[in-house]
């Protein structure tokens, strides 16, 4: 078995990373551990927001990506209250039409996306993966106070 970046620890509780840095090539051996089922084979879902720019060609290196398929998932992913709460929207879900489609070699899928969002003159950069425990998720009522999640 491969070992494991020292920020794996963090990830294996329900709370952010902190403030590390973390270079492409960091997420790229974490993506291939996630995808060999070595690493957090219960992932839902994983945010990094950063400063840092990330960009597909640099981040994705070396992934072996799908295209998205309407017939493989849905277009839209369906997340917890607490990224609502996260992001202050008023929506549940991710347009994930243009993410990069990985597959774990037990055939379970994820969404990688990059977004960049300015606030106050502020940039800040996502690298998102969502783990489609059901292809086709269907939107629920909001949750109020999810336990063992919370953001820096």
């Amino acid at each position: 078995m491969a070992s494991i970046p020292p920020f794996t620890p963090i990830l294996r509780e329900k709370r952010p990373i902190g403030k590390y840095q973390i270079q492409e090539p960091r997420c790229q051996f974490f993506l291939k551990l996630w995808m060999q089922g070595s690493i957090l084979n219960n992932l839902e879902s994983m945010i990094i927001s950063t400063e840092n720019v990330y960009r597909y060609p640099e981040a994705l290196a070396g992934i072996e990506r799908i295209p998205w398929n309407r017939n493989n998932r849905a277009q839209k992913f369906v997340y917890r209250a607490a990224f609502r709460d996260f992001f202050q929207k008023e929506f549940d879900y991710l347009d994930c039409a243009d993410a990069h489609d990985i597959m774990r070699n037990d055939g379970k899928l994820a969404s990688i996306k990059i977004l960049s969002e300015t606030k106050a003159g502020i940039t800040r950069h996502y690298f998102f993966m969502f783990v489609w425990n059901s292809r086709f998720p269907i939107s629920e009522p909001f949750q109020n106070g999810e336990p063992g999640l919370r953001f820096l």
